[in-house]
């Protein structure tokens, strides 16, 4: 029987870590960092063998071998018992509509030609066919409310773009990309009607390209790609600075 984590206040989570471990203040930082990847690949790697037909129990054993305890102890949402539940509500909320897809692909890797020479390589979670058309499926786990702030980053998005095309090159259309959105987390207290500890929630948003679109992503992707390998030829590297937060060797540049 599944059961919610109980509600432990998080420094006291944080405290009880450091007893025990001697946690530091950039291990926890990595762990935050790490906890999020972490239990969103063993998401997919559930999904996966649950899109390819495989039984509940083999889809809970593929998420407990990808995610076999907490990586995070300030994150009471992201558990192996938590992970399952997910999957478990997952499985009965899309049950009716997933009835309705044939699936074509899983975790399919493929290239696509975009210019003489040059190859765009795609990695889709699932493809499926459904109400005549063919569609892509992306997994994408979070623990932010599916807003419209949240929907807006894949419009424009690049990898979406590039799914579009090859959908459009491998099967001869493509009807949309859609965003299989799943959202959790854990409230210490009851919010507004909403019960304290884990939750989660899940949402679909279809997003489609135009034919102009396709042309300026290729085309941007392939100046992006003609300035890399301009900073390849002289050897000098641009910096990225957005991304530094997240990065574990933030520390050798400072």
């Amino acid at each position: 029987e599944l059961k919610k984590v109980p509600a432990d206040d998080r420094a006291d989570v944080v405290k009880k870590a450091q007893a025990a471990g001697g946690v530091t203040g950039p291990a926890i930082k990595k762990a935050a960092n790490e906890a999020p990847k972490l239990f969103g690949q063993a998401l997919h790697i559930a999904l996966a063998e649950h899109y390819v037909g495989h039984t509940p129990q083999e889809v809970d054993a593929a998420f407990l071998t990808a995610f076999p305890e907490a990586i995070d102890p300030m994150d009471l949402a992201r558990t192996p018992m938590n992970g399952l539940m997910t999957l478990h509500q997952y499985q009965d909320y899309y049950r009716l509509q997933d009835q309705q897809w044939k699936i074509m692909g899983v975790e399919v890797t493929d290239k696509v030609e975009i210019a003489p020479g040059v190859e765009w390589e795609v990695k889709l979670d699932l493809i499926v066919e459904t109400q005549g058309g063919i569609w892509g499926v992306d997994h994408k786990s979070t623990s932010k409310p599916f807003t419209e702030q949240y929907w807006r980053q894949y419009e424009p998005n690049s990898q979406l773009s590039g799914y579009t095309y090859y959908l459009q090159q491998k099967y001869g259309q493509c009807s949309g990309m859609i965003i299989n959105g799943i959202q959790v987390g854990y409230r210490k207290r009851a919010y507004k009607g909403e019960e304290a500890g884990f939750h989660c929630s899940f949402q679909r948003q279809i997003f489609n390209r135009t034919a102009r679109q396709l042309e300026d992503w290729k085309e941007r992707t392939l100046l992006s790609l003609a300035r890399l390998e301009a900073t390849k030829q002289s050897g000098a590297w641009e910096k990225n600075e957005t991304q530094c937060y997240w990065c574990e060797y933030s520390e050798m540049c400072k």
